[in-house]
């Protein structure tokens, strides 16, 4: 997980999302929060150039299951980067988990209290059974920058629009600090 994601794409109008989503191990839930979210992107396991801001977005959040697997490699990853060992010059938002089944074990719950610790943020999603056999394409899209973006939309669920909101409002906070190199505090 040490590759930076290319971004000498030849297309003259691509456009770098505002947050790449970076999972922590495969089957995170990326692809699904990613089609919800249409300011984001799959970092297919890549952190962005922390160099070339003004093309390409620095902001990453790591996205894990609620699994004892997937939340050490979340750990793992964020312990990594604050050591400057992986990610240079990206700056790390937090972390999101994603249910991996209606109820949670004890031992899952406490170890993901725990992992949220190495992050800055953590946000939870939910438990959507309907998503296991839903159509990605079929999921509706949801743009902080719409109309009626912070109105409540019965086709998406409403924890993924709240942590929706709270990924902008994140990277609202760090706008100031985008060229300065220094993370926002």
């Amino acid at each position: 997980m040490t590759e930076t994601i290319d971004t000498t794409d030849s297309a003259a109008q691509w456009i770098s999302p505002s947050v790449w989503l970076l999972g922590a191990t495969r089957e995170a839930g990326v692809s699904t929060l990613e089609q919800f979210w249409s300011f984001t992107a799959d970092s297919e396991g890549s952190w962005p150039p922390g160099d070339d801001r003004e093309r390409v977005s620095p902001y990453v959040v790591i996205v894990a299951r609620d699994s004892f697997k997937s939340l050490t490699a979340a750990q793992n990853l964020a312990l990594a980067h604050q050591r400057g060992e992986i990610g240079a010059g990206s700056e790390l938002l937090g972390l999101i988990t994603v249910a991996s089944a209606p109820t949670l074990d004890k031992p899952i719950r406490q170890h993901r209290d725990v992992v949220g610790g190495a992050f800055e943020q953590s946000w939870h999603i939910g438990w959507h059974r309907t998503l296991l056999s839903a159509s990605l394409d079929r999921l509706p899209r949801w743009h902080p920058l719409a109309a009626d973006a912070t109105a409540p939309n019965p086709a998406l669920p409403t924890d993924i629009h709240t942590v929706g909101i709270a990924l902008t409002n994140a990277i609202h906070a760090r706008i100031p600090a985008l060229f300065t190199g220094q993370v926002a505090s």
